[in-house]
């Protein structure tokens, strides 16, 4: 049997009860972190508070899927998903390819990143379009199609999740994003961004040192911070209500400087 188990955003602190009889029935246990990035203890405190053995998973391994199926047909396989399972295709996919084999799936969902950011920063949900992702740039490599999705959702008053692409297990930091992101607007002239433009940066959101800012590209542009896991969002027009819960939670650059 294939479980699928999202651990949140919270490390162990939100492993569920029913996760946990899973984890401790479990034959083989693995964690995947390159769709995203994982609380630095969960590994280790599942272990030591449980003595539960875990091991990483790669990229190759769960889209190749047969290392995992194989063993999924004669034990109970459990990957740990950091977020929730349902919000990657990777992990439907892998889901798919277990039934179709024959394999029974348990899967079970937890708190993702693609909610809890914008509702903890004060959007309103029905407002946001569907996260973009953000990869590291080059002089080879400035995809044109990142800011037309941004400047889609800008005209139709959607707000954008900005997820950022990962590297030696962190994301890429907040300053170098939003400076990709002007790299692009110089390059292709899109209208989707300037300095003046109002961005949302969140790290280690439902973690020891969240940071929710709210500031210009002006001054993020000088905003130095390695903080990993982060996101941002680009905002549309705020309505009344989003306004004052943006302002109400979240900080400028300068107050954490």
């Amino acid at each position: 049997m294939l479980h699928l188990l999202g651990t949140g955003l919270r490390g162990i602190k939100s492993i569920t009860i029913e996760e946990l009889d899973i984890l401790l029935k479990s034959d083989k246990i693995y964690v995947e972190n390159y769709t995203s990035v994982s609380p630095v203890d969960l590994v280790s405190s599942l272990k030591d508070r449980y003595g539960i053995e875990i091991e990483p998973i790669t990229r190759d391994d769960v889209e190749g899927e047969e290392k995992i199926l194989s063993l999924a047909r004669k034990m109970d396989v459990c990957i740990l998903v950091v977020g929730d399972p349902l919000s990657a295709t990777t992990h439907n996919q892998l889901r798919l390819s277990a039934l179709d084999n024959g394999i029974d799936v348990e899967l079970v969902e937890n708190a993702s990143i693609v909610t809890t950011a914008p509702a903890k920063a004060g959007f309103l949900l029905y407002k946001m379009a569907p996260p973009v992702s953000l990869p590291f740039l080059s002089d080879k490599f400035l995809p044109k199609s990142i800011l037309a999705k941004i400047k889609r959702n800008l005209e139709l008053g959607f707000h954008t999740l900005l997820l950022l692409d990962l590297k030696d297990g962190k994301t890429m930091h907040p300053q170098e994003a939003v400076h990709g992101l002007m790299t692009l607007e110089d390059a292709y002239r899109v209208g989707a961004i300037n300095e003046d433009s109002m961005i949302c940066v969140l790290s280690n959101i439902s973690q020891p040192g969240e940071r929710i800012i709210f500031d210009n590209v002006r001054n993020l542009l000088d905003y130095k911070d390695e903080t990993s896991p982060t996101v941002l969002i680009i905002p549309s027009k705020l309505d009344d209500v989003e306004e004052r819960f943006v302002k109400a939670f979240s900080k400028t650059a300068d107050q954490f400087k």
